[in-house]
């Protein structure tokens, strides 16, 4: 049987239609895994953070009560008290099934509740959000996602002024507002991690459906950051 070049198209056509619907309904499978797993890191890792607030509390309680009266002899070499250095404070992280976390994101106006794992990589995005780079306490912190529906999927519809939030491991709770929603191109890493003014202290980012550029939203910490819960 002869077949014409209309139904070849038809056909072809038909099968670019039927790749199409199975990749859509893998993205939505991928969508419901993902996000039933971040809710299950979630439940143990609020577990995990709470903990540790509360250690870091009864620990900062002993200190003060126990140094009040305690009179520490200054070192032979007085000047050595008045080194320039900073100490470097280690970060803490929560272990969860052999990975790391760093601590949870809160989007309120988009119903939004995450963990965030300290380190990104394509298969570790398909669990949960992932730190790209820097940290809360540095106020440079940049956190990927997928597209889902139940990670970042949403972030295009914040607004100027909505609240985020960000509990650290440790307990500590950094508040932040968008201050501004920007879309970039796929390879722009430059103007993503950019910050020469420090006018952002959180990023958070996503790719478009189409993959070739990055949804990029800009937060500031406001002023009641920096509590523990």
């Amino acid at each position: 049987m002869k077949i014409t070049k209309g139904k070849c198209f038809v056909i072809l056509g038909s099968l670019l239609l039927l790749a199409a619907a199975i990749l859509i309904l893998s993205n939505i499978i991928q969508d419901k895994k993902s996000g039933e797993r971040a809710r299950e890191v979630l439940e143990v890792l609020e577990v995990k953070i709470s903990d540790e607030a509360k250690k870091s509390e009864e620990a900062e309680t002993k200190v003060q009560t126990s140094t009040e009266q305690i009179y520490t002899a200054p070192s032979e070499d007085l000047f050595a008290q008045y080194g320039t250095e900073e100490p470097t404070t280690q970060e803490k992280l929560a272990e969860i099934d052999g990975n790391s976390y760093v601590g949870i994101i809160s989007i309120p106006s988009l119903d939004v509740r995450l963990p965030v794992m300290s380190e990104w990589s394509y298969a570790n995005l398909k669990i949960s959000p992932c730190r790209y780079s820097g940290r809360a306490d540095t106020d440079d912190i940049i956190i990927a996602a997928h597209n889902y529906s139940s990670h970042f999927g949403n972030i295009n519809s914040l607004s100027v002024g909505d609240e985020m939030v960000f509990i650290a491991a440790d307990g500590t709770e950094y508040r932040y507002n968008v201050i501004q929603i920007d879309t970039l191109d796929g390879t722009d890493v430059e103007g993503l991690i950019a910050n020469n003014d420090g006018n952002w202290d959180l990023t958070l980012f996503t790719c478009t459906l189409s993959g070739q550029s990055r949804v990029c939203v800009r937060a500031e910490k406001s002023d009641l950051s920096g509590e523990t819960e």
